[in-house]
């Protein structure tokens, strides 16, 4: 089964000028997933460094709040390639924005800190990596999801760059300028800091439902984050989480706090044992799962086995039944054996070639044989003067053929009732 046959496409989600993401389904198991379909037989050298850098990227980063990577496909007769992640069914955190501008409310502050911590978390283990620290470079509403837990998910690595342990700074000028950090407007180096500043902005518009720079044109947009003139998000919201958005959208970046010192605030430590805690419980709740379909699973099989049990048993004594009955019909066909043996031993204790032995026998029951001796004597005589006298003693056999048979039968009778005595 090749790449592509081990998954099904269930409908497109989002369209883009490369491609589009289309929601799948994993034929193995039925898992829903998303893949990213990618034409790069239209791009640039550049760009297919993007799709590279990304993959890679993806496959190192293992983390809850981080979009999961399963997989890649490559096609290279349509050109194409096909990167599978995880679906993120609630959408993305500018849907979100969009809603509720839409009705004209603010989100919670809970929800507020809530995402603030979670995004936190996913940049701890980009900025905090052994291998080289990851800068995202391209954090936006767009670029993070939301589970159907609620659950934040950082996606789009696209733009994202792995610095080495000798390097310090980046200096590409990439990103979506309403929340590129002010030393990446003005070309000059950067680094983990610029996520910082773009994670403040975020969570700006998540608050105040708009971007903490407008603008109409590119350089008006410069201008305004070079000033970093800030109006106050709603006053629903407390300035504790005011002074940490204002904290991370700092112009110089040394003044912006890491990742690091942001989750060390009260407010962020609370969510984020709150959320490990939810984890936690969802992992057991999967456990739990588990474990009952693993019981059921033993169930069956125990069911299973008892059947087999009852079968071999009923089957046992169905082997017992037949093998009854087999010896029984054995016992009689001995029975019937010795029967005709003895049938037949009596039938040759009657032939005619056996009546000397008989005669013997016979003195011993006081059976009178004088005359059958003198006819046989007769007989006897007769077959010695040849062809004359042999027609004589035929005749005379024949006359007295009759006395000679019933005296057999009496003689026969006398032998059957003293073997059957």
């Amino acid at each position: 089964m090749s790449g592509l046959d081990k998954y099904e496409k269930i409908t497109d989600i989002g369209k883009g000028s490369f491609g589009c993401v289309s929601k799948i389904k994993r034929k193995a198991d039925g898992k829903v997933l998303v893949w990213k379909e990618l034409n790069y037989g239209k791009m640039s050298e550049k760009e297919k460094q993007m799709i590279v850098s990304e993959v890679n990227i993806l496959r190192e980063l293992n983390h809850p709040n981080i979009v999961r990577y399963y997989d890649r496909i490559i096609d290279r007769d349509q050109a194409k390639i096909y990167i599978v992640m995880e679906y993120c069914e609630g959408g993305d955190i500018a849907t979100l924005i969009k809603n509720y501008k839409r009705k004209k409310e603010h989100l919670p502050e809970e929800i507020v800190w809530s995402v603030l911590s979670q995004m936190l978390q996913a940049l701890s283990s980009c900025h905090n990596r052994k291998e080289g620290k990851i800068l995202h470079r391209d954090l936006k509403p767009g670029n993070i999801f939301l589970d159907k837990s609620n659950n934040v998910k950082l996606g789009d690595f696209g733009l994202s760059r792995v610095m080495n342990q000798d390097s310090v700074f980046a200096y590409t000028h990439v990103g979506t300028p309403y929340y590129m950090s002010p030393e990446q407007i003005n070309d000059q180096k950067y680094n983990e800091k610029s996520d910082i500043w773009s994670t403040g902005c975020i969570i700006y518009e998540v608050a105040a439902l708009r971007a903490p720079f407008e603008a109409t044109t590119h350089y008006q947009l410069a201008m305004k984050i070079k000033s970093g003139k800030l109006d106050r998000i709603p006053a629903m919201y407390t300035d504790d989480l005011w002074r940490v958005i204002t904290s991370m959208i700092q112009q110089d970046p040394e003044r912006r706090p890491s990742v690091d010192e942001l989750q060390n605030h009260p407010q962020i430590q609370v969510r984020v044992k709150e959320y490990k805690l939810r984890q936690y419980r969802e992992k057991l709740k999967l456990k739990e799962l588990e474990m009952q379909k693993r019981i059921h699973a033993i169930k069956e099989k125990e069911q299973e086995i008892l059947k087999r049990q009852t079968e071999m048993k009923e089957r046992e004594e169905r082997l017992k039944a037949l093998e009854k009955q087999i010896e029984e019909q054995e016992e009689e066909q001995k029975q019937k054996l010795a029967m005709a043996n003895n049938t037949k031993q009596d039938q040759d204790m009657i032939k005619p070639s056996n009546l000397g032995t008989t005669g013997q026998r016979m003195s011993s029951t006081n059976i009178n044989t004088s005359n059958i001796e003198n006819e046989s004597g007769n007989f006897c005589g007769a077959s010695q003067d040849g062809g004359v006298a042999q027609v004589k003693v035929n005749n005379s056999f024949k006359s007295r053929r009759g006395s000679f048979k019933a005296a057999l039968e009496d003689i026969t009778h006398k032998i059957e009732n003293k073997y059957l005595q």
